[in-house]
């Protein structure tokens, strides 16, 4: 159980921070929103200790879909065919040492 808490609740938690405000999850559909362009946020990085479910999810509720970027362990996300973001594997990052 608290596993599944770590690989989904932890997203979850950075795409609602950046849904505040919004009315709907659609405006973090940065193809559609009025919100992108110059001036304002319209890329989002997502790390995930578990990328399958993450494209799932977010698959699902947003409509993202997902491409290889080319670099191991980072995929392109994609809103009505345009490139909105990342999705990071967090097994791919660097860990910090151990004190």
């Amino acid at each position: 159980m608290k596993s599944l808490i770590i690989r989904l609740i932890l997203p979850l938690l950075a795409v609602v921070t950046l849904a505040a405000g919004c009315s709907s999850p659609t405006v973090l559909n940065a193809a559609k929103s009025e919100r992108s362009g110059p001036g304002h946020f319209n890329w989002y990085d997502l790390v995930s200790t578990d990328v399958d479910a993450s494209r799932t999810f977010y698959g699902e509720w947003l409509g993202w879909t997902f491409e290889p970027s080319g670099v191991d362990g980072y995929e392109w996300i994609v809103s009505d065919g345009r490139r909105v973001g990342g999705l990071i594997d967090a097994a791919f990052l660097p860990t910090p040492p151990e004190s």
